[in-house]
């Protein structure tokens, strides 16, 4: 997330060239700044529910009482934490995110996520998130989540975040380390068959 002592700005544009799987699903890819984005925002696209097949890592949890809100479901604001837990334990199994303190690599900025839901979740459940990489850039990965009711067997939501890896120092965007490429390249499941998956 981002250290608001040091404010991003941020401008990306998606090189299809530098990598073969970096063909930008989410129209031209660009970011403009940390936080606006221009009128290809990634989840301008109405999003279907996908069966835990089409990801690639999966993780199971419990929510928190603390999760749910007035109306008696998990709040949306707790998907986005699922989300980012997985995605963060999915970086530390495959050897790409180092939390030493010792650590002196990139960092991963989220310059954007969202969710749409198909459910409802409610307290207690069992739930399962479901990752991938959907986009590999040159410093950058675009990642996608799906949230299950392993009770009720559904998808209940499904997510995306865009991560641009940048210097700790300066904050300038910096490629993909070879652990993060190798741990994309494991991850990656195509988004463009998601049709064939049932989504």
């Amino acid at each position: 997330m981002h250290d608001t002592d040091k404010p991003v700005r941020l401008r990306l544009v998606q090189d299809s060239a530098a990598h073969p799987r970096s063909a930008a699903p989410y129209g031209d890819g660009r970011l403009a700044g940390a936080a606006g984005l221009d009128d290809s925002d990634m989840m301008s696209g109405r999003l279907s529910p996908l069966p835990p097949g089409a990801y690639a890592w999966h993780h199971e949890l419990t929510p928190d009482w603390a999760d749910s809100d007035i109306y008696g479901h998990v709040n949306n604001v707790a998907y986005l934490s699922y989300f980012d837990t997985t995605m963060n334990l999915a970086l530390v199994e495959h050897g790409a995110l180092d939390l030493t303190a010792r650590a002196s690599g990139p960092i991963g900025l989220v310059v954007q996520n969202g969710a749409q839901f198909f459910h409802e979740i409610n307290f207690p459940a069992r739930i399962c998130v479901g990752v991938r990489v959907e986009a590999i850039g040159t410093t950058s990965l675009a990642w996608g989540f799906g949230l299950f009711d392993t009770q009720r067997n559904i998808c209940a939501a499904r997510g995306r975040f865009v991560h641009v890896y940048v210097d700790r120092e300066t904050r300038r965007p910096t490629p993909l380390t070879p652990a993060l490429k190798i741990c994309a390249e494991t991850l990656f499941r195509d988004p463009a068959l998601d049709a064939a998956r049932g989504g």
